[in-house]
């Protein structure tokens, strides 16, 4: 009688939201040879002992990896990884008023697990809902006194 591989998923209780995290197989067969390793996760299927994916949503990660030895016995383990959750960035906007030309721009403070730099930086410059302008820094012409937004 054959006996089925002996199947342990190696991987982190936890992962931060949109980095890669790498789950591992650790099978052996007490009297055949492992012949094919097969993963499924975050929607995906996967034919290697090791891989990598990316922790790009839901609060948890369920991974199936099921395992079959040269003899055609197979073992399936399960596991979960949790997702923690990014954080928003901090937006610091920095305002000059000279010569009747607001000048203002934009920086970006993130958490260490996100990249510092800001994908898009989109301005609403009259206050209406709509994002006329994109870029790091805007300009504005003042012509007239008033409040501006």
């Amino acid at each position: 009688v054959n006996a089925p591989p002996d199947v342990t998923i190696v991987a982190p209780d936890s992962v931060d939201a949109n980095e890669d995290v790498t789950v591992e197989a650790d099978a052996t067969d007490p009297d055949s040879e492992i012949r094919e390793y097969n993963w499924e996760g975050e929607g995906r299927t996967y034919a290697a002992p090791n891989v990598t994916f990316n922790a790009d949503g839901g609060e948890v990660i369920p991974v199936s990896l099921q395992v079959t030895d040269t003899a055609g016995a197979t073992t399936v383990v399960n596991a979960t990884i949790a997702v923690n959750p990014g954080l928003d960035p901090r937006v610091y906007v920095r305002t000059q008023l000279g010569n009747r030309v607001l000048s203002s721009e934009a920086s970006v403070d993130t958490p260490d697990s996100i990249d510092r730099e800001a994908v898009t930086y989109e301005w609403d410059l009259d206050g209406d809902g709509q994002f006329e302008s994109d870029g790091r820094a805007q300009n504005r012409l003042i012509t007239e006194p008033g409040e501006y937004e």
